[in-house]
């Protein structure tokens, strides 16, 4: 059981439980109380009061040779919690001998019907006992039971009046000293307390036995506090009659004040201790004044008992170690052995987790790791995963100076590659560059083998074909409405410029992004052609590149140019950086709304912000509908709407039912599957 291990060391129930098998098969009486299940372990249910009371009777009869008699409507006590006292007695008055007297005396205060202490006492010890009962039935219980257990020379058991504890218990006795008293006082004050009501935690488990006592063995006036201090000042006035006055307590609550009680009383000896069995544990308090009395140290604070615990052990397949050995050689590691490249692993992975480790001593074909935890790094890890990818979108940080190193390596090879084009170039003359700005030139001829997904058919290539040079051939500006030549750049081809070269700040512009000519350079977000202040923003959120999977899905037939796109990606991949592409591409070129639908209303105020930020240096108008919240403007008033699912489905019913849904370009869905299933309106899903 759970306190079994902190019983006092000479229990004999401490490391030999009652064997409830070995009982039933020995006692019928107790056998037709016990169950087994079909695994053949048995049971016993201690909310049973006569099934409590065969066990009570069976363990004194089999390991004390008691024969008792207990009434249901009284007290049926438990033997270890007593035989825990009984011990706890031993240590204070010590063993009979020489040195001490040849016979122990003790008092029992209110014995009950089973008279167990005095029993056990006497049959353990032989001491004599002077037991005192206020209840009739108990009373008769208790004289009963002294007699057919032969220990009426013994035992002494008295009949005393209501409110009695030793003052008139020992009148007729003046001249006899006590080395003891016992006492199991009435934990509680009233009907309420014994139920649980006012003092029971609510969090706490309700009891797992039964209480069957009468009212006066379990409740008296102010409770167990009031009837020791009741015990307290008795003492006061017999001082030595009694080498040590004790009493065990049902709260640990009660037995702070009861200390600083008898400290105030000026009590020269206190001690205390626990009394720890099953899932049950009491407290007792002992006073004495005598001067030469051993005292027993209190017992130190133990550390919360904690279930023994299996080793996590988990087996690393051959496969598995055949991959992180190829890895660790291809990092440079200097590991050859299956203990030793998993070991590397581990102590990679701890210092991710800011885990100190060193080497401990193992033996041979073993590895030991002694771990210091400085910080807990291993909680809420997806949020924190989250909090990173919104941050760094996955990739790491790059500094200034290699953005610029990339940027000028990439313009000298774009301008060695611009000399050997000029004769396949469009017949659209290119406007000259400055050193630190780079071409985007736009072929008609792309290959359809720059993409992973071949087109559809010869007709929607040409048809892309044709908007592609319709787009460049026109840059349009929302505010001024004017048609202007630009510069095509590496940060922002299709950007608008004014006749003097000069950007139109804070104005929204046509864009138009194309798939990069050269492989190697799909990869690099700056070669799809975004707009400068969006390509700052990315380059200062760490997205420098893109993962490989993204580029193929922007190559993917006609995906650029509004054709439907479905894709998958675990949490976290970075799919939602093809879908703020997919949007801010044709926001741009065609002047319509975007809808980007979320399942939560908190993500959904999360990606609202972010995109704000992320598109407002081009002009574009994010907003939300979530929850209640509607955009004041209303949706003419936005370009792109974060909606949750909820309110995208009310919003998209409302411009059907107007017949205005082609106001829409791309609605972007997170983890669900919506494909309009006209073409007219494109969808970006994933």
């Amino acid at each position: 059981m759970a306190l079994n291990k902190s019983m006092h060391a000479r229990n004999r129930y401490k490391d030999a439980p009652p064997d409830f098998a070995y009982l039933a098969s020995k006692y019928p009486a107790f056998r037709q109380h016990v169950q087994t299940t079909l695994a053949g372990r048995v049971s016993l249910n201690f909310k049973d009061p006569e099934a409590v009371r065969a066990l009570t009777c069976t363990l004194l009869r089999e390991d004390f040779g008691l024969a008792i008699d207990i009434p249901l409507e009284r007290l049926i006590p438990t033997v270890p919690l007593r035989l825990n006292y009984i011990h706890w007695v031993e240590d204070l008055v010590g063993p009979c001998g020489t040195e001490g007297p040849a016979v122990r005396r003790g008092i029992d205060i209110g014995t009950g019907a089973s008279c167990i202490y005095p029993l056990l006492g006497a049959t353990l010890n032989g001491w004599y006992f002077l037991a005192t009962e206020v209840d009739d039935m108990c009373f008769n219980y208790a004289k009963k039971n002294v007699e057919q257990n032969n220990l009426s020379d013994l035992i002494k058991v008295v009949k005393v009046p209501q409110k009695t504890l030793l003052m008139d218990a020992l009148k007729e006795e003046s001249e006899i000293i006590y080395d003891f008293c016992m006492c199991n006082p009435p934990f509680f004050a009233n009907q309420l307390e014994a139920q649980g009501v006012n003092s029971r935690n609510p969090r706490r488990p309700p009891p797992s036995s039964v209480n069957t006592g009468g009212i006066t063995e379990i409740m008296a006036e102010g409770g167990e506090l009031e009837f020791v201090k009741r015990i307290i000042h008795d003492s006061l006035q017999l001082k030595k009659r009694l080498r040590w006055y004790s009493c065990m307590l049902g709260k640990k609550c009660s037995l702070a004040p009861l200390k600083e009680e008898l400290c105030i009383q000026g009590v020269p000896k206190v001690t205390h201790t626990e009394f720890c069995q099953g899932r049950t544990m009491r407290w007792a308090l002992a006073w004495s004044f005598y001067d030469d009395v051993h005292v027993p140290s209190p017992p130190s604070k133990r550390r919360k008992l904690e279930k023994p615990r299996k080793p996590i052990t988990f087996m690393v397949l051959a496969s598995t170690i055949k991959e992180l050995s190829s890895k660790a050689l291809a990092m440079g590691w200097d590991v050859v052995e299956a203990i030793a490249v998993v070991t590397a692993w581990i102590e990679k992975i701890l210092a991710d987790l800011k885990v100190q480790h060193k080497s401990a001593p193992s033996a041979k074909g073993e590895a030991s790791l002694f771990l210091t935890a400085i910080e807990n790094s291993w909680i809420h890890l997806r949020r924190k995963k989250r909090e990173r990818v919104r941050q760094l979108r996955e990739l790491p940080r790059a500094s200034e100076d290699i953005l610029q190193a990339m940027e000028e390596e990439r313009s000298s090879q774009k301008k060695l590659s611009l000399d050997s084009e000029k004769n396949k170039t469009e017949s659209s003359e290119i406007e000259s560059v400055t050193p630190d700005e780079d071409v985007s030139s736009t072929k008609t001829d792309r290959q359809s083998e720059d993409s992973p997904a071949k087109e559809e058919n010869s007709e929607d290539l040409m048809e892309e074909d044709t908007e592609t040079k319709e787009v460049e051939a026109v840059l349009v500006s929302e505010d001024s409405g004017n048609i202007e030549e630009e510069s095509s750049t590496l940060e922002d081809v299709g950007k608008l410029t004014t006749e003097k070269g000069q950007t139109s700040q804070g104005t929204r512009q046509c864009q138009h992004m194309n798939i990069p000519e050269d492989k190697a350079d799909k990869l690099l977000l700056a070669s799809w052609g975004l707009p400068k202040a969006v390509l700052e923003k990315y380059h200062s959120l760490g997205v420098v590149h893109m993962f490989n999977w993204q580029a193929e899905c922007l190559m993917l037939g006609q995906v650029l140019e509004g054709k439907n796109l479905v894709y998958s990606a675990p949490t976290s991949a970075g799919k939602t950086l093809v879908a703020e592409l997919l949007i801010l591409k044709r926001v741009l070129e065609t002047h319509k709304k975007a809808l980007f639908i979320l399942p939560f209303v908190s993500v959904a105020k999360e990606k609202k912000y972010y995109l704000q930020a992320l598109f407002q240096e081009v002009g574009v108008q994010v907003e939300g509908y979530m929850g209640s919240t509607t955009p004041a403007g209303r949706f003419s008033t936005l370009d792109v709407a974060v909606c949750t699912i909820e309110r995208a489905n009310g919003l998209i019913n409302r411009l059907i039912e107007e017949n205005q849904m082609d106001l829409l370009a791309p609605n972007t869905s997170n983890s669900l599957v919506l494909v309009h299933p006209s073409t007219s309106v494109p969808r970006c899903v994933s």
